[in-house]
């Protein structure tokens, strides 16, 4: 016996869905078996089946709520079992979980107690997952605080690096982030769904949530500020700014096995005219200068082409500003630890230095300000990548370079003032 049904439920179904429903649901076709004391019992058995294996048991168990209360009243027994107007009921009542199905075949089996058997083909609304997932999963969670970090400078500093390191993470469109801060949220949504409340399609939805591939934890284990007054003996006026420094130390975990794959920690200071700003500062550095070192560890920015006299990173968004300078690296060959055999990655060979220009949402373009070589004559066969310069270093430079430009300015004003009154010496 072979029958097709299901069309009509289909079509009419469709009136009650919502265009972001339509956008995040497939449907597969599966092959079940069923079983039951009566054919529609076996039909109910193989849709069940069928969608366990697309869903999960706990969709399954939902949608057969659902199919066991087709009303059979109007007629009994398997010829109505058999018929497209059960089969329309049934998809009917499933409201697009189950969109239609086939009996492929259907007897009796002495060796199940003479239970009625059937072989169906259902085709099984599933919820389409996002391409991002494709990515390695990350799940950033929340920072602990030391106890020693006083309670109001754990709230600023809590606040704003955890929402910057996520937000960091996620413009580099490496990594798929799962969120672990509103979990309560989450699941107050989902609860909607098997309320009842919305069509029995929405179920599809259930039992999609991912784990993560790695988990970035760790510890801010400073975060203080200091007043700092001085006072010009000369004019008698006072200047108040506020230091602040910050600590952290922090870990990526493998999540199957618990192995710690990358560590390290952090530490930075800045100045500030406010007590609370001057944290706020750190705490967005440091969740940027952080998230850094995880993507090279992960993920080094890669050069993806050559274009005119300027190089194409494979990286942009606000992971990358217009002005910031990275270590040009040609990759050499495969280094292995002679102790465990394992690969220690390819030799990284520094050949210069190049400055963002322009940056987009996906990319960026730089120009080499200095090279060992000719990187676009190497280019065509060899692959690079680029690490960012050392950030506490390069503002140690800036200040110094700063503080240069200063002393050459009040020079330069010196020479002038003589040579203006030279006649007056």
């Amino acid at each position: 016996m072979r029958l097709f049904v299901g069309v009509v439920a289909y079509v009419l179904c469709g009136f009650l869905w919502t265009a972001p429903a339509q956008a995040q649901i497939e449907y597969v076709t599966v092959s079940s078996q069923g079983s039951g004391p009566t054919l529609s019992d076996a039909i109910y058995d193989g849709i069940r089946m069928a969608i366990e294996q697309v869903n999960g048991a706990q969709v399954a168990a939902q949608t057969s709520l659902a199919t066991s209360q087709v009303s059979t009243s109007s007629e009994s027994g398997d010829s109505y079992a058999a018929s497209e107007a059960f089969a329309q009921a049934v998809t009917s009542q499933t409201k697009g979980t189950v969109r239609e199905y086939r009996i492929v075949s259907s007897g009796v089996d002495p060796a199940l107690g003479n239970l009625t058997t059937v072989d169906l083909e259902v085709v099984v609304a599933k919820f389409k997952r996002s391409a991002q997932l494709n990515r390695k999963r990350l799940a950033v969670m929340p920072f602990r605080i030391d106890p020693s970090i006083s309670a109001r400078n754990g709230d600023i500093i809590g606040e704003a690096f955890g929402q910057s390191l996520i937000t960091f993470l996620t413009q580099t469109r490496k990594f798929a982030l799962l969120d672990r801060d509103y979990l309560a949220e989450q699941q107050a949504e989902l609860g909607i769904v098997t309320s009842g409340q919305t069509p029995i399609e929405e179920l599809a939805k259930l039992g999609q949530m991912v784990s993560a591939d790695m988990v970035l934890v760790g510890t801010i284990t400073k975060a203080a500020t200091r007043k700092n007054t001085i006072s010009s003996s000369i004019t008698g006026v006072s200047r108040t700014t506020y230091i602040g420094n910050i600590g952290v130390s922090y870990r990526v975990i493998d999540a199957a096995t618990g192995q710690i794959k990358w560590a390290d920690t952090y530490a930075s200071s800045t100045e500030s005219g406010a007590a609370g700003g001057v944290l706020t500062k750190l705490s967005q550095r440091a969740a940027g200068e952080i998230g850094e070192k995880v993507l090279n560890a992960i993920y080094p920015v890669t050069v993806a082409a050559a274009s005119g006299n300027e190089l194409v990173l494979g990286q942009g968004g606000r992971t990358i500003e217009v002005g910031q300078r990275f270590k040009l690296i040609m990759l050499g060959q495969t280094i292995q630890d002679k102790h465990t055999g394992e690969s220690l990655g390819a030799e990284e060979i520094i050949v210069g230095e190049i400055e963002i220009v322009s940056v987009t949402p996906k990319q960026s373009r730089a120009r080499v300000v200095k090279a060992d070589s000719d990187p676009f004559a190497l280019i065509a066969t060899n692959e690079f990548i680029v690490r960012p310069m050392d950030k506490v270093k390069a503002r140690a430079q800036a200040k110094a370079k700063q503080a240069k430009q200063v002393e050459k300015e009040i020079d330069a004003g010196f020479e002038s003032f003589e040579k203006e009154n030279s006649e007056q010496w």
